[in-house]
């Protein structure tokens, strides 16, 4: 749900878009919908336009420059349907499970992705800024810099230095056995084959394969800043995001956003979905 001036637009499942009036918060009106093609789960408004999660084709983009009268226009596909949306300006942000994917829908009609990520267990996302969090229930708290959307980057330092880990297991026909090392950067790995096997050829390059987003290294990297590695929600207020994981309400210090630092946590009982913040609370 999003609540824009007068209106609030609901993802009403197998009834599509609804939009009510809640002038008169005690007695919200329907006063209009569209129909989509199948189940609306999640939806970000901005300007005149609804983008609308299908599940499980991909999105819609919807008209409401009348909420009255919403008219259905483009549409997007995804290898799974968007759980949070958000827009800036002719971009669209989406999560879907595995991945984050930006769309180029300056022309409405026909939205066409431009750039996709892999984030596993991707979940809510927020964008502050030219910054868009991104929650993942494997890979913690990602802080991706996105002013040129179809070329991302990691802010955050620690997402950097794990981000092309190698993954060798030595044998006895060299190392061609994919697996894990405990070493947190790719000229750690190095020195620490070379001086186990000096006869190796240099060309490291052909022995190392790199494999992106390995949810251990993150686990790895995280330990020392108190981020938990499974973060299911995420909202951030000025120099704070608020995180749901650990067992609980965890909040991270973001004013330094190469180094975000968790300050304070409070253990929570339950099965926890969303976080907001407002004011002091």
């Amino acid at each position: 749900i999003q609540i824009v001036g007068d209106y609030a637009y609901v993802a009403n499942r197998r009834s599509g878009l609804s939009v009510l009036d809640v002038r008169n918060p005690a007695n919200p009106t329907l006063v209009g919908s569209v129909k989509i093609p199948n189940d609306a789960m999640a939806v970000n408004v901005s300007g005149h336009y609804a983008y609308v999660s299908d599940y499980p084709t991909g999105f819609q983009i919807v008209d409401v420059q009348e909420p009255r009268h919403p008219v259905l226009l483009g549409a997007g596909s995804l290898p799974q349907a968007a759980n949070s949306i958000q827009s800036a300006g002719d971009y669209v942000f989406f999560t879907e499970p595995n991945a984050l994917h930006v769309f180029d829908v300056h022309d409405r009609m026909n939205p066409i992705r431009v750039n996709t990520r892999r984030v596993l267990s991707a979940g809510r996302l927020q964008i502050v800024g030219t910054n868009v969090f991104v929650a993942s229930g494997q890979q913690s708290l990602l802080v991706l810099d996105v002013a040129k959307p179809n070329q991302l980057r990691a802010v955050d330092d620690l997402f950097l230095k794990t981000n092309n880990l190698p993954l060798i297991v030595p044998n006895t026909n060299g190392f061609t056995q994919v697996g894990y090392t405990w070493m947190l950067t790719n000229a750690g790995l190095r020195a620490q084959i070379e001086a186990r096997h000096p006869n190796l050829p240099k060309e490291m390059d052909e022995i190392v394969e790199a494999v992106r987003g390995t949810p251990y290294y993150y686990e790895l990297a995280r330990r020392d800043s108190g981020i938990p590695r499974f973060v299911s929600a995420l909202h951030v207020t000025e120099r704070f995001a608020l995180t749901l994981g650990g067992g609980g309400l965890q909040i991270i210090d973001v004013s330094d956003l190469t180094q975000p630092k968790r300050i304070g946590e409070c253990k929570l009982t339950g099965q926890l979905w969303d976080v907001r913040g407002a004011g002091n609370y």
